[in-house]
């Protein structure tokens, strides 16, 4: 079976998933960023990322309701949610659609049971594929654009024939570049 290309996932497994080992901070971002990668591909797992984030950064960036949804009331908070989310996607969503539920009073929930495994079993499987694509892709380090503590790193992604360039957003923190958020690798151009 032929695995599309997950672009949004693997992106998504990428960064949103980054503070920084202190080994990987010899050299500039594009250095940081080829022992992301190496590191995500030698692994396979998603979590690794969590180490290469600037938490209390990420943390500011959030919304008040992105903060409740992840139960972050600190840096250190957040970063934990997002280890256990990349670790275990199902088992995190479960247990918050768990919470949900027993707010509920009564109802039908045989069948809302049924439909939430199903949806369940869907982003186990997208998360799976995701990580196949992450592991299986090959990856080039580009352009590195750097103006004062902040940078930006191109990254071209290669999967079954097909490519993606992004542009991969970095901040430097006490000599330390690191990932200022965990939405996206980054999706303006490099100027």
């Amino acid at each position: 079976m032929r695995v599309q290309y997950l672009p949004n996932i693997s992106l998504f497994l990428l960064i949103f998933l980054f503070p920084a080992y202190s080994s990987a901070q010899e050299g500039g971002p594009s250095k940081v960023l080829e022992k992301l990668v190496a590191d995500l591909k030698k692994s396979g797992e998603p979590a690794v990322i969590v180490d290469y984030v600037h938490w209390p950064t990420a943390w500011k960036a959030l919304k008040p309701e992105e903060k409740a949804m992840t139960k972050s009331s600190s840096p250190a908070e957040l970063k934990e949610y997002f280890r256990k989310f990349l670790s275990d996607p199902k088992k995190v969503l479960r247990g918050q659609i768990e919470e949900q539920l027993a707010a509920l009073d009564g109802g039908p929930q045989g069948a809302l049971e049924e439909r939430i495994n199903s949806i369940l079993a869907q982003v186990e499987e997208q998360f799976t594929q995701g990580s196949e694509v992450l592991v299986n892709s090959k990856y080039q380090v580009g352009k590195e654009l750097i103006k004062g503590d902040k940078a930006q790193v191109e990254l071209r992604s290669s999967y079954q024939g097909q490519s993606k360039l992004e542009s991969i957003d970095f901040i430097k923190i006490e000599d330390n570049w690191l990932l200022p958020k965990m939405d996206k690798l980054g999706n303006s151009p490099v100027q």
